[in-house]
């Protein structure tokens, strides 16, 4: 159990229990905006952004692109992906 991950502010790092009980954890990201943004092939674009005011954000997302998506809301870094086929892939540094 690495207990000190559940509020380090990475949202790439995570808690996971060994135990059945009493290990419950929540975060709430509602209410944070989110920005995507694509390569151009010279620049980065703004796609969307938008305030979350539940447990998904949907917009649509051009094929095999190079996607970024930022949490803006906490200033963390964001993260890399593509879109091929309707199929997500995330790029992990």
């Amino acid at each position: 159990m690495e207990r000190d991950k559940v509020f380090d502010g990475d949202v790439s790092t995570f808690f996971d229990s060994d135990v059945q009980d009493n290990a419950w954890v929540g975060l709430d990201y509602e209410r944070h905006a989110y920005e995507l943004f694509y390569w151009d092939g010279q620049n980065w674009r703004s796609l969307d952004r938008q305030i979350a005011s539940g447990h998904h954000i949907s917009c649509s997302l051009p094929n095999n692109a190079l996607l970024f998506f930022r949490n803006q809301t906490m200033q963390k870094k964001g993260h890399f992906f593509t879109m091929r086929d309707g199929i997500q892939k995330w790029i992990w540094e």
